[in-house]
Parts: C-alpha cells; sequence; structure tokens
C-alpha cells in the first residue's frame, strides 16, 4: 500500500515539474518574441511628434492611426489594451482597442472591436 502511494505522489511530481518546464519555456519565448519585435521593427519604423510624444504610424487602416512608442513597446504576445490616436485639425482623436504579436508573424494584431476577439494584421510606417 505505502509504495502505491510513492508512485502516485511520483507521478504527480513529475506532472507537477512538466507544468513548471512547459511555463519557464512558455515565458521564455514570450521574452524571446518580444526581443526580436523590438530589434527588428524599431530600427526601421519612421516616428512622429505630437506635443513632445512620440508615434508610430499604422498602415492600412481606414484613417491615420498612431500608437505611442510607449505603448507599442508593452505589447507582447498576449492581447493588452492600448490606445490608438488620430490626429485631425481638432488635435488628437483617441481610440480604445487591444494589441499583440503573434508567433507566427511579426506583424502587430489589432482588435477594434473591445466586445470581441477578433483581431487584424497591419504594418508600421517605414522609415
Amino acid at each position: 500500500m505505502g509504495s502505491l502511494n510513492f508512485k502516485l505522489d511520483e507521478s504527480n511530481y513529475l506532472s507537477e515539474k512538466q507544468k513548471i518546464w512547459d511555463q519557464l519555456n512558455e515565458n521564455r519565448l514570450l521574452r524571446q518574441k518580444r526581443e526580436e519585435c523590438r530589434i527588428g521593427q524599431f530600427l526601421n519604423e519612421k516616428c512622429y511628434t505630437f506635443k513632445n510624444e512620440s508615434y508610430y504610424k499604422i498602415l492600412r487602416m481606414m484613417g491615420e492611426y498612431y500608437i505611442k512608442v510607449s505603448d507599442y513597446e508593452k505589447v507582447s504576445l498576449k492581447q493588452l489594451k492600448v490606445t490608438l490616436y488620430s490626429y485631425t485639425f481638432h488635435g488628437l482623436k483617441t481610440m480604445a482597442c487591444y494589441a499583440k504579436f503573434t508567433k507566427y508573424s511579426d506583424k502587430l494584431f489589432i482588435s477594434q472591436a473591445t466586445t470581441r476577439d477578433y483581431f487584424k494584421m497591419y504594418d508600421l510606417e517605414k522609415a
């Protein structure tokens, strides 16, 4: 009886150990993807400045939308609520949305609807 409980505890220990390794590997992949995006994309992006703030321009959206450089640096593989800005004659208009990266693409994925999980792929303007 005692050896049976020991085997069950050992299998639980191994499964917990595997879960920890999987979580550490996922965190490493997130960090690596974030660094690749920063290094690869920040070197070629055209930066705009409005009212002492730096922005990147998002291409192929309806209208001209910009994302703050500080918000763009925070975007990772998990969705994050960000604010997009549209520069008009009346000043900067804001729009709340979600943004993320994916493992298979270097593009920025943006969901304009905050009620559903539908992301479209967008580029930033190159310098």
